[in-house]
């Protein structure tokens, strides 16, 4: 194994955190042979270079608190990096609180609401489920904090 590609990995992972297809791609650009991958990738993960859980846990901080995505959005996007869906739950119910989430989504609709102007309510309705299950929020949930705050009169 070249020490000099294994060294431009280990700063490749020690940049942010990174899942395996990541690597895997990265060190298919750099021609690492198949062959080697496999010990590569053993030895990022032995010296702490990689870790799935941490990069889930770090993708899911990074996306809903930056991003504003909601947890379906989420989801399919740790699908597409090849994590397990198990760690992909697991680390969803530990990094975002129901309370947390619900307050940011909250907040979402307010501001569609406002950013929407005078429309009428079932168009400002329609465009704020639109745009919120685009970004990965559950479509039942929106509706009722929908609901929640029309009936606590905060409708746009």
């Amino acid at each position: 194994m070249n020490q000099e590609i294994l060294q431009k990995i280990q700063r490749y992972c020690a940049y942010q955190d990174r899942c395996r297809s990541e690597v895997v791609s990265r060190m298919r650009q750099l021609g690492v042979a198949e062959a080697d991958m496999e010990k590569v990738l053993e030895y990022l993960e032995k010296e702490s270079f990689l870790d799935e859980d941490r990069f889930a846990r770090s993708f899911i901080r990074g996306k809903f608190t930056y991003n504003k995505w909601g947890r379906q959005k989420i989801r399919h996007g740790l699908r597409q990096k090849g994590l397990d869906e198990s760690l992909i739950t697991q680390a969803l119910q530990e990094e975002i609180d129901e309370e947390t989430y619900r307050i940011a989504l909250r907040k979402l609709i307010e501001r569609k609401w406002k950013t929407d102007g005078d429309r009428p309510r079932f168009e400002l309705e329609q465009r704020a489920l639109q745009t919120l299950t685009t970004k990965g929020y559950e479509a039942d949930l929106i509706r009722e904090l929908m609901q929640t705050l029309e009936s606590r009169g905060q409708t746009a």
